[in-house]
């Protein structure tokens, strides 16, 4: 079954230069276990990891995924179970999205992964090793309406988790094949939990946890990536705004600024900026380093994934 690309987007290349060494980690995002790959899937936007739930009676198709690409380059789709095998390759355009052809129900949890491998401008000529970058999508069969899910990339971390219990909330979970059973107390409308008790953090692997809150009935569904030690995940870049322009300053390891459609080859670019329109700010890097955020205007913030 071959995926198809959707609309190939208008893209503004700015800038003459082109991608440079990262010598911000000594090992690749994709090596380290730290997925950075951009995902849409059921409703919000995700960085590396995304979690959806299907109830028995919907389509997989109705949780809407696509892989953002970056820049041009190639990419391979693999999926098992959810519900037809999936192996995929192909090439992508500049900035666009891959949307794999998932259709039917699956009978159980599934998996979605994606290994993409950009191509940027001048890279061959650079002598630049440019690693690929993954990302994947953890899908839940449930009958449960009230799921709470999240994902995180993670070292030493916290779970948190909104919570309108007035009292302490008895929390049962098994996190990587650890057992836990605590009562916790909320504080400021969350319940935190030290990820150090849920499981062994010193160990490269990919997490699922299911829990309960047993107060308000809510299910709990968290994936997480937890990465190696020595990796070095991208700083955020620095983001001005000055009326209608947004200026944005980076780790000196970035090889690419990546506004909506717009690609900069460089760690520093002011581009154009509406207030009361959805944007998303990218940086990037030659080891598959990514920061991203999003820009929200009924907040005015921006949310960071």
């Amino acid at each position: 079954m071959k995926p198809f690309l959707m609309t190939l987007l208008l893209v503004a290349l700015t800038s003459c230069g082109g991608i440079i060494p990262d010598n911000g980690s000594p090992m690749s995002a994709i090596k380290a276990g730290f997925p950075t790959v951009e995902i849409d899937a059921c409703g919000k936007k995700w960085l590396g990891l995304a979690v959806c739930t299907l109830t028995p009676e919907q389509d997989i198709s109705a949780l809407n995924i696509s892989f953002q690409g970056y820049y041009q380059g190639s990419y391979r789709v693999v999926s098992s179970g959810c519900p037809e095998e999936i192996d995929d390759s192909s090439s992508y355009g500049l900035h666009q999205k891959i949307k794999p052809s998932l259709t039917g129900t699956p009978e159980k949890d599934c998996l979605v992964s994606v290994v993409m491998s950009p191509k940027y401008k001048n890279q061959d000529s650079s002598g630049v090793v440019v690693e690929p970058v993954e990302g994947q999508v953890y899908i839940r069969k449930t009958t449960n309406n009230s799921v709470i899910k999240t994902s995180k990339t993670i070292r030493n971390d916290y779970l948190e988790i909104e919570s309108d219990s007035p009292s302490r909330i008895r929390m049962i979970s098994s996190f990587c094949d650890v057992d836990y059973d605590r009562t916790v107390e909320p504080f400021g409308g969350k319940i935190r939990v030290n990820l150090a008790e849920l499981t062994n953090l010193n160990t490269k692997r990919m997490c699922i946890m299911n829990g309960a809150s047993v107060y308000t009935g809510h299910l709990l569904l968290w994936y997480a990536a937890i990465y190696d030690p020595a990796f070095v995940p991208l700083a955020k870049p620095r983001l001005e705004i000055d009326k209608k322009k947004l200026k944005v300053t980076a780790d000196s390891s970035v090889s690419v600024i990546s506004f909506d459609e717009e690609y900069a080859f460089s760690r520093e670019k002011t581009f154009k900026f509406d207030s009361q329109k959805t944007h998303i700010i990218r940086v990037l890097t030659a080891k598959g380093r990514v920061a991203m955020a999003q820009w929200l205007p009924e907040t005015q913030e921006w949310s960071w994934k």
